[in-house]
């Protein structure tokens, strides 16, 4: 009774008129949060609002539908100095309301990150080393951070531009009420659920269909049935266990990689039997990974091999082969750490997440005789562990999120010592983490990182289990629908009549 009232809701939700023969209808979690008092593309740089923002915003740099590296509203980039970057802009760009896409626009963006409003925004610290942006006459910005940063570019990925003179007069909530941008759409109406956008007439890359309706629709149940009835063209962040509702529907589902890998995080910092690398590695080789990937992901991603997903700077093809499962190893292992019939083991789950895949790991792991619990928790009781360090169990589901700069560096600052409240801490690890990332030679940067990656992996903080990924549901019109890493490419999207 309850899906079908929430079926309705959608219907009434989405009915809005006589469908346009080249509009598109996006269902996702939510629109944007519009939560502070900040600019909303520079809000929020994950998933879901960054397969919202695209529509709208561009920035300096992109990935492409290969989840490279490429050029957006920069044409190149190079280093000047080890701590100055130079980026010559693309020429002729315009924001939706008519004012020029310049360097001065760069600057000011950036300068509004650095300031007192702007560290609020979690763009911030994409920038925080940043120590100033410069406009060299009207193509060109100079960038300066505070030591040599070679993934500058990379991170640039999240830092959508906003267009300075019409920033300046309307300020942040004047910006979120009426929003402006270089991207492929601009915004014709807005409300809590739902954005109604219209081609923008002065993009530098125009998009293939006239409109495109986004709606919030947060149970994922409601959004595979409006696909199903053909509401909406794409469902964002689709079930595995709804893949086949999709397809029988006639809709087909594509996975995209989020440049993270996701893991059962032990923890480290107080006395348990998990502060002996002996029982992590054997509760690593105790693990049927594939199995899981197999039978409960349906084949759609790879299990991690190390604490980064292939498609991140640093990520070592000498550790493409994930730890074998051998659970006479584990129960080896264990025994010459001192457990030789295994102890307690209680885990957390938020309870949002997908439980199925860590049943399976709970089953594997009894069977070398390790009593695993799992507790569900809500996502503000897991919150409060992440930035306070209560943890209850000895291990909590995690991942080791790269996008949007995909360095196998960055989860490490959350993963290591130089957390506030860290869960493992190896100082051996945290010291190198902030002396590479501050290497002048791109080719000395990524050697040291997989150095990093591999003495990680033989430390094993956690139980690696697949790198992540989600799912995109698209309905029959839907011919391409490029979505590297979550951010849409709404530009290359193409839709029948």
């Amino acid at each position: 009774m309850r899906l079908a009232r929430i079926a309705v809701a959608a219907a009434i939700l989405l009915a809005s008129g006589a469908q346009a023969a080249t509009r598109l209808t996006i269902a996702t979690v939510i629109t944007d949060p519009n939560r502070l008092n900040v600019p909303y593309p520079l809000q929020a740089t994950g998933f879901p609002p960054y397969a919202v923002h695209p529509a709208q915003f561009d920035a300096l740099t992109e990935l492409d539908p290969q989840a490279k590296l490429a050029p957006a509203l920069a044409l190149s980039w190079r280093a000047e100095t080890p701590t100055t970057w130079i980026f010559d802009l693309r020429p002729g760009v315009q924001f939706s309301n008519g004012e020029p896409c310049d360097a001065a626009a760069v600057a000011a963006t950036i300068g509004y990150l650095l300031s007192a409003d702007g560290r609020r925004a979690s763009a911030y610290r994409e920038v925080q080393n940043v120590v100033r942006a410069e406009a060299r006459g009207a193509l060109q910005v100079a960038i300066t951070t505070d030591r040599p940063d070679v993934m500058l570019p990379n991170k640039l990925v999240s830092i959508k531009i906003l267009p300075r003179l019409y920033f300046q007069k309307v300020g942040a909530s004047g910006f979120n009420r009426a929003p402006v941008g270089t991207g492929p759409f601009t915004e014709k109406s807005r409300s809590p659920v739902r954005v109604d956008l219209v081609r923008n007439p002065n993009a530098w890359r125009p998009a293939r269909v006239d409109e495109l309706v986004i709606v919030a629709l947060p149970d994922p149940t409601t959004r595979v049935q409006a696909l199903a009835s053909a509401q909406v063209d794409v469902a964002l962040d689709v079930r595995v266990e709804d893949a086949s509702i999709v397809a029988d529907t006639g809709g087909r589902v594509e996975p995209f990689a989020t440049g993270s890998v996701d893991t059962l995080q032990f923890v480290t910092v107080k006395p348990s039997p998990v502060q002996d690398v002996r029982v992590r590695q054997a509760l690593n080789y105790a693990v049927n990974k594939q199995a899981i990937v197999d039978e409960l992901l349906n084949g759609y991603t790879k299990p991690a091999t190390q604490y980064a997903s292939r498609v991140t700077f640093g990520y070592d093809p000498a550790l493409a082969v994930p730890y074998p499962y051998d659970p006479p190893k584990a129960k080896a292992l264990l025994a010459e750490a001192g457990y030789p019939n295994g102890f307690a083991f209680p885990v957390e789950l938020m309870n949002s997440v997908d439980s199925a895949p860590y049943e399976q790991v709970a089953a594997d792991l009894r069977a070398v005789g390790v009593r695993v619990t799992l507790n569900n928790i809500p996502v503000p009781a897991f919150t409060a562990n992440y930035y306070q360090g209560t943890w209850h169990g000895l291990a909590f589901y995690f991942g080791y999120p790269a996008a949007p700069s995909l360095d196998a560096l960055a989860p490490l600052h959350v993963h290591s010592c130089l957390w506030a409240h860290p869960w493992h801490c190896d100082e051996s690890i945290a010291s190198q983490v902030i002396e590479v990332q501050g290497l002048a030679s791109r080719d000395e940067r990524e050697a040291r990182t997989r150095a990093i990656m591999a003495q990680v992996r033989e430390s094993a903080p956690g139980i690696l289990l697949h790198e992540s990924f989600k799912l995109v549901g698209l309905g029959s019109r839907v011919k391409a629908f490029p979505a590297p890493l979550g951010f849409v490419r709404y530009d290359l999207i193409e839709v029948a009549p």
